[in-house]
């Protein structure tokens, strides 16, 4: 969780656009310079107003000071008030202040001001410290704001960057974050400055006061769950954490699966087929009351809010357009040329036959009807260990390490899950490619999906011999690797084409 909070007010917090740009317009019209539509002055609403007049009027820093003499001449009395918070502000300040966080205003508004709307919207007593500017002090840029707030939210020097967010609605907020090494929110109520944000690197762009709360308290969304559930700190560094973190879950599956399997055997009586269906579903089921559902919230939002020069929000595989549709096609083709490629290489080598493991669980396959394989092997399978290794392991493991690094681990922990050679050969490379999915999209649907698909071309492969020894020669291996080749470069290539549109 983020524990210590720096807002920015104008444009952040309240929506004080027109009481700011009436009151410059008011200012200018004293110089002879007329402005029809105060809204043309947007540029003035964040920045100190003595770097808006210099930088966009050429003011000299003398008429500049007394441009802001003006502008205060109607802010004071009238324009201060022509303000209100933007919707869900009230209600996200007070839910971060229940769940313990620190807040601060840093803001380059004289700081009496600050106080007086603060106060007059009834949320002065949200704020643990507030600082505006004061000349007199030489507190007029925002670093130096932020410098303050820091000095007075943390009085023994310590800071915890780790935990310390500055919030704003210009690039002055994400430049002063960027100089005191903190962590950066753009918070866009208009997107007018949304390219803004982008360009100054803002190392996540929100969209609502909704946003920002789930965002800033994504590590505790989870909680109403289990109040006993535990919470794996993100800041554990030692190997035995790590690997705690990640196989934990892992650990738990696999004994979870056993046992339940093991009781289904042996006193429910139940068909192979249902029992191992039941194992799943329940499993599935259990890893997202335990885990899922805390490290796949952290997940989304990471992925919708984080790499701010990108697009807003999440950026799903397939969108409705042209470019979409063809790169689900070529994903659709990449599970295809995958699974009949690496069964049949598989079969023409004596690697298949060298497997005792694997021997025993083409007679379970074999022994399950059709559609029970269909089911089992196409829903259930896939759902249950995508959501351990994609949506948990995997989350989780990024953690720590780099994406290559993390999508080489979930790979070879998969690999290993199931337990022989040759099984544990072919998952391992086709983790990597549910994970590479998986990370460009976001979303365990399209994971889900191709490993769906590769899973039951396997299981009709063994199921319908007679077809099996058609294909399988060298001539069609190498065919369905190329078609395979083919295809991750198309879903690459649309995919990349699809993001050139936004």
């Amino acid at each position: 969780m983020n524990k210590y909070l720096l807002f920015d007010l104008d444009g952040t917090l309240s929506d004080s656009g027109p009481g700011v740009t009436r009151s410059a317009q008011y200012a200018l019209e004293k110089f002879g310079i007329k402005v029809d539509d105060p809204d043309d002055l947007k540029f003035f609403l964040g920045p100190p107003l003595k770097t808006s007049f210099m930088e966009f009027y050429g003011f000299s820093e003398e008429d500049a000071t007394k441009a802001i003499e003006y502008y205060r001449e109607r802010y004071r009395p009238i324009g201060i008030f022509e303000n209100s918070l933007f919707p869900g502000v009230k209600h996200m300040l007070k839910t971060l202040k229940r769940h313990g966080c620190k807040l601060a205003v840093a803001s380059s508004k004289p700081e009496d001001m600050v106080h007086t709307v603060l106060k007059t919207f009834g949320v002065e007593k949200c704020f643990d410290v507030i600082v505006g500017a004061i000349e007199s002090e030489g507190l007029i840029e925002k670093d130096a704001v932020i410098d303050k707030a820091l000095r007075l939210l943390f009085k023994d020097g310590k800071i915890d960057y780790d935990n310390t967010v500055m919030i704003g609605d210009r690039k002055f907020d994400i430049e002063g974050a960027r100089k005191h090494g903190l962590t950066s929110v753009g918070l866009v109520h208009d997107v007018t400055f949304l390219e803004e944000l982008k360009a100054a690197g803002a190392d996540y762009i929100v969209f609502s006061a909704k946003e920002l709360e789930k965002l800033l308290l994504r590590d505790n969304e989870y909680k109403f769950l289990s109040s006993n559930m535990t919470i794996v700190s993100k800041t554990r560094t030692g190997l035995p954490d790590i690997i705690y973190d990640i196989l934990y879950p892992v650990l738990i599956y696999f004994c979870g699966s056993a046992f339940l399997r093991l009781a289904g055997f042996t006193l429910l009586g139940m068909n192979n087929t249902y029992v191992r269906g039941s194992v799943f579903l329940i499993m599935s089921l259990v890893m997202f009351y335990l885990f899922g559902y805390r490290d796949l919230v952290a997940a989304r939002y990471s992925y919708r809010f984080k790499n701010a020069n990108c697009m807003r929000g999440a950026d799903p595989i397939y969108r409705k357009n042209l470019f979409g549709v063809l790169t689900l096609l070529c994903l659709i083709f990449v599970a295809i040329g995958f699974a009949f490629g690496t069964n049949i290489l598989f079969s023409l080598t004596s690697f298949v036959r060298s497997s005792e493991g694997f021997n025993k669980v083409s007679q379970v396959q074999n022994s399950i009807s059709l559609f029970g394989g269909l089911v089992l092997y196409g829903v259930c399978s896939p759902l249950a260990e995508e959501l351990v290794f994609r949506g948990i392991v995997y989350n989780r493991t990024k953690r720590h390490f780099s994406v290559i690094v993390s999508i080489i681990i979930t790979s070879v922990l998969f690999g290993a899950y199931h337990g022989n050679l040759v099984q544990g050969t072919y998952a391992f490379f086709a983790a990597l490619i549910l994970t590479i999915i998986y990370e460009k999209s976001g979303s365990l649907f399209w994971s889900i999906l191709i490993h769906g698909i590769m899973n039951v071309i396997g299981f009709a492969l063994s199921s319908f011999i007679k077809i099996y020894a058609i294909v399988c020669n060298p001539l069609a291996c190498v065919i369905f690797y190329i078609i395979l080749a083919f295809a991750l470069f198309g879903a690459h290539y649309f995919e990349k084409r699809n993001r050139s549109m936004d």
